[in-house]
């Protein structure tokens, strides 16, 4: 007769889990280095629409998708700013001020000099050279009319961004 009731083959089968487990879990306590996997990131554009910006010293690849839908508007500082086209054109207030259809702007620092206040996840640095730093930020408020076909061409636009990060390089 079984002094367990039966049940000692489940008990051992859970010991054995619970040995395995914390044996997988100590491995990172051995002090020896261990390969991580890097976090997915997006993949950059190859292919697409060069942009390039000599003034400031960066390059960029937008999505061929963007091909005349997209307007750049260069302050005489140290700004580039890319608005989505339909939305900036249905602005009422075209030839003011502008009034929606901002997708992101990059702006060039000298190295070292980005406010730190600035580095959040809206503002991030995309890019440092030994002399300059270029960050990237996006509008806060909402850009676009829902619900219209110019809205729905700007939300689409936005899902590009993260690869257009990745595709920028500094020019020589």
């Amino acid at each position: 007769m079984n002094v367990y009731g039966g049940s000692h083959k489940r008990r051992l089968s859970g010991l054995l889990a619970c040995v395995l487990l914390c044996a997988a879990l100590c491995t990172g306590c051995t002090g020896q280095p261990t390969e991580t996997q890097p976090s997915p990131s997006p993949s950059p554009v190859t292919e697409g629409l060069n942009f390039e910006n000599k003034a400031l010293g960066f390059g960029l690849v937008l999505p061929t998708s963007w091909e005349r839908k997209y307007t750049v508007i260069a302050d005489e500082g140290d700004t580039v700013e890319f608005f989505s086209t339909a939305v900036l054109l249905s602005s009422s207030t075209i030839g003011t001020e502008v009034d929606g259809g901002l997708l992101f702007w990059i702006t060039r620092y000298d190295s070292g000099t980005a406010p730190e206040e600035y580095l959040i996840q809206r503002e991030h640095i995309i890019l440092s050279t030994e002399a300059y730093d270029y960050m990237i930020s996006y509008p806060s408020d909402i850009q676009y009319v829902r619900d219209t076909p110019e809205g729905t061409e700007y939300l689409a636009m936005t899902q590009d961004i993260a690869a257009i990060e990745a595709s920028i390089y500094p020019l020589d």
